[in-house]
């Protein structure tokens, strides 16, 4: 399947990056806040900082960065996505994996958190541009319609793996505008 300026994206990547997004990435922060939505971050996606000791976690690359900043005991820990399962992911980023999440009616499935993950590096690769891309992409439509209603906050959604935005259309109407790397259309 063809994917960001034409290059071939594996979909059961896309699946698996999503599934980490939802269960992983947004579970952080949903455990603490009750709040999903990511924000695109340089080189992949991820939450806002987050908890009273302030945390963020986050994909880069098919790399799981989770960055605390507690006074005097600021770190950041890191784990290979590919190679791993979603149980060693959670217990890196701190989340449990044994209550149900549902963040909408196109939540993905946990699975099976013992099994491995593999990821297509290119593919990786495709998606992060791609969002990188979007949210580019949305800026500029931000400042186009700066004047007749602004736009909410461009978040990145877990569960359909899109990053979207609504904004004024006209008078009374707004709309969604947004780009997704693949989800169940």
């Amino acid at each position: 399947m063809g994917g960001f300026d034409g290059e071939p994206i594996d979909l059961a990547t896309v699946g698996q990056l999503r599934r980490v997004a939802t269960h992983i990435v947004a579970r952080a922060r949903h455990q603490a806040t009750k709040r999903f939505s990511l924000r695109v971050t340089p080189g992949g996606f991820g939450t806002p900082e987050f908890g009273p000791a302030p945390k963020r976690v986050r994909v880069s690359g098919t790399t799981l960065v989770v960055e605390t900043d507690a006074e005097g005991a600021a770190k950041t820990q890191t784990k290979s996505i590919d190679g791993t399962t979603l149980a060693i992911l959670a217990h890196v980023a701190g989340v449990g994996l044994s209550s149900p999440l549902d963040v909408g009616h196109d939540t993905p499935s946990v699975g099976r958190i013992g099994e491995v993950i593999r990821l297509d590096e290119r593919t990786v690769d495709v998606v992060h541009r791609w969002y990188a891309t979007v949210a580019g992409l949305l800026d500029q439509v931000a400042l186009m319609r700066q004047t007749t209603g602004a736009p909410s906050l461009a978040r990145l959604w877990p569960e359909h793996f899109d990053l979207a935005f609504d904004i004024q259309a006209r008078p009374g109407v707004r709309v969604n505008v947004g780009g997704s790397p693949g989800d169940g259309f």
